[in-house]
């Protein structure tokens, strides 16, 4: 497939995109679902709660710990990287708009929607049993990793998935059934 390639403005800012991407994922790598943190009176005392809906709407409560210093320390910890990360997904959609501006390549918003789903639901996390993306949009993820266009555009609808061949299924079982990951 002849190539065409991407100018050095756009190599530069896919570079930084990339590190970028990745040190954020590493420093983020945990439960992420959206939520608030609540206060509950229990028998007299108060208590600190993480409330978020689940996949069917229901909502949820996972405990963090008692109203006292330890977990007024943690909550403020995790409030400044709330915040902390947040600043730096901003840097990240910049970068990336400015990446789509000096020509690099994107993957459609249907089909990301869905992978991005299966990475957080942890098909794609390294190590033997995961999944690994392949196919069409893994190809055209690879022009921007070359520094490259492709001149025909080819696409196809499917999201195509592989795993190691030396286990029984092509990738580990997420902790959630396929059918609400896709719902999500």
């Amino acid at each position: 497939m002849e190539t065409q390639p991407l100018s050095l403005t756009a190599r530069t800012f896919f570079a930084e995109l990339r590190e970028q991407a990745v040190t954020i994922g590493v420093a983020s790598d945990r439960d992420s679902r959206p939520g608030t943190v609540v206060r509950k009176s229990v028998k007299g005392s108060t208590y600190f709660y993480y409330q978020y809906r689940d996949l069917d709407g229901r909502t949820r409560q996972t405990y963090i710990g008692p109203d006292n210093e330890q977990t007024a320390a943690l909550l403020t910890g995790l409030e400044r990287t709330t915040r902390d990360e947040a600043a730096d997904r901003e840097h990240l959609q910049k970068l990336r708009a400015a990446f789509v501006a000096a020509g690099g390549s994107t993957i459609d918003n249907a089909p990301m929607k869905v992978i991005t789903a299966f990475a957080e639901a942890g098909i794609f996390r390294p190590g033997s049993g995961y999944g690994v993306l392949v196919g069409t949009l893994a190809f055209h993820a690879y022009a921007n990793l070359l520094g490259v266009t492709w001149a025909s555009p080819t696409r196809t609808q499917d999201i195509d998935f592989a795993g190691p061949s030396r286990i029984d299924l092509a990738i580990r079982r997420p902790e959630q059934p396929m059918p609400d990951i896709l719902q999500q």
